[in-house]
């Protein structure tokens, strides 16, 4: 019996070390954890961006002074690189003059060619005027204003 014991506690540790030098064998060989030093993807780059002709999405209601809200804007530009946006270029990107207000792009690329970067405002107005958010995007600059109504 214990002769029999013994034999099976050895053999299911041959068995254990078998298996664990097969796993490491495998792990070497799975191209997984490859994808971890992928290069950084290249960051798309605008020729133009043109804040003063930004539109709010159809049906979004207008902004009001201390009422919580949120819109989608669309500004218009033209790519040059298609690639990827600058994380710092992202936001959340704090409304000047009236405050309480937030912007963040809402797409992930930059497409070559003319084309509408996609924004959300949202948050609730301290004051009826103009809110304003200078945004940079793939390299070129702008200041989205909106009103805000009494």
């Amino acid at each position: 019996m214990k002769k029999t014991l013994l034999l099976t506690v050895l053999s299911l540790l041959a068995v254990g070390s078998l298996f664990a030098q097969r796993s490491a064998a495998v792990q070497l060989r799975d191209p997984n954890p490859l994808r971890v030093f992928k290069a950084d993807p290249v960051l798309g780059t605008v020729i133009s961006i043109d804040c003063a002709n930004a539109v709010v999405r159809q049906g979004d209601a207008p902004f009001k002074n201390g009422v919580a809200n949120m819109n989608v804007w669309y500004i218009l530009y033209v790519g040059d690189v298609a690639g990827a946006v600058a994380a710092a270029d992202a936001g959340p990107i704090a409304s000047q003059g009236v405050g309480g207000l937030q912007l963040v792009l809402l797409e992930g690329s930059i497409t070559s060619g003319p084309w509408a970067e996609t924004v959300g405002i949202w948050g609730t107005p301290t004051s009826s005027g103009t809110a304003s958010f200078p945004i940079s995007f793939g390299g070129q600059s702008c200041t989205l204003s909106i009103t805000v109504q009494p």
